[in-house]
């Protein structure tokens, strides 16, 4: 009887479990299908989009060529392409003089015993040993260095950083490119970028337009140099037997230390001790501010010396 009921409960466990192993081969075939209708559309998806790699036939142009290299860049990038597939490729698009200077190089390194090119960096680099003067180099980094947003819109600046950026092609430290494009912004977004938390190059760029349509939107009226008054005004406020009394003073530029009570004549009015009828290079008082500081500094010492003295 026991054992009827055991050989029942096998065959039992035996059935469940070539139906979870069903139902498992199942899903496995489901999820197989699906992953190759979502392959199948993304491969149909590439081959719609139709991208041609462009030729380069040698034009002794470095910014031509500079630009047919960043074009081969997002190419590979689009396919997804090998380091040999890349070389491969790149050297049947060299027409012209292009293709026989790549020979040329192919053959040198075959004679001299030297492993052929197989990666894409290493053939950039031999090319631009060749289409990209060290002269035009130095001028972009110059243009680069020197890069000022001047009376340029903020989007224009970012432009033409980015470009200079990218045919400059330098490896640096990110944050010290940002503060290359901060140096070159207008004085007055500098200052406001202050204000901001600012630690991405992309950040910046998003930021600097923000302030630069507050800035061209608020009323705020700058002035140059040249526009500036020569002489500044201030209001303050003297104490008389009814009270204080407001008065309007006005420093012109050419007098140094001198307020102009511009409340009845003109009298001249120091702006040490707000007294009238002397300036402030004559100020009595200049010489007892002079003599009270003398006697401070002279009590410091004395009970710097008493410390010293009495320190144990």
């Amino acid at each position: 009887m026991d054992s009827q009921r055991i050989v029942q409960m096998l065959e039992t466990l035996t059935k469940q479990v070539t139906d979870l192993t069903t139902r498992f081969e199942e899903r496995s075939r489901l999820v197989d299908r699906r992953f190759a209708d979502i392959e199948a559309s993304i491969q149909h998806d590439e081959e719609s989009v139709k991208l041609d790699a462009p030729n380069f036939n040698g034009e002794l142009n470095p910014k031509a060529f500079l630009d047919w290299l960043a074009t081969m860049d997002r190419y590979f990038e689009w396919h997804d392409m090998s380091d040999a597939r890349k070389v491969r490729l790149a050297k049947i698009k060299l027409l012209g003089q292009a293709g026989l200077f790549w020979s040329n190089v192919e053959t040198q390194l075959k004679r001299a015993g030297e492993e052929p090119i197989v990666h894409w960096v290493e053939m950039k680099e031999r090319l631009k040993q060749k289409y990209v003067p060290f002269s035009y180099q130095q001028r972009l980094l110059d243009q680069w260095q020197t890069l000022r947003q001047g009376n340029m819109p903020v989007i224009e600046y970012i432009g033409k950083f980015e470009e200079l950026m990218l045919l400059c092609d330098i490896r640096e430290d990110r944050l010290v490119t940002l503060s290359r494009f901060k140096s070159g912004l207008s004085p007055e977004i500098q200052r406001e970028l202050i204000l901001h938390n600012v630690n991405t190059l992309e950040r910046a760029f998003e930021v600097v337009q923000e302030l630069e349509r507050y800035l061209n939107s608020s009323n705020v009226v700058q002035q140059t140099d040249s526009q500036k008054p020569d002489f500044r005004v201030g209001t303050f406020e003297t104490p008389t037997s009814k009270g204080f009394t407001t008065t309007n003073l006005v420093k012109p530029a050419n007098k140094k230390g001198a307020l102009v009570d511009t409340r009845g004549d003109g009298t001249t009015r120091c702006y040490r001790c707000q007294g009238f009828g002397h300036f402030a290079v004559h100020c009595p008082t200049k010489k007892g501010t002079r003599n009270l500081r003398a006697s401070i500094d002279k009590q410091a010492d004395n009970e710097g010396e008493r410390e010293q003295i009495y320190e144990p």
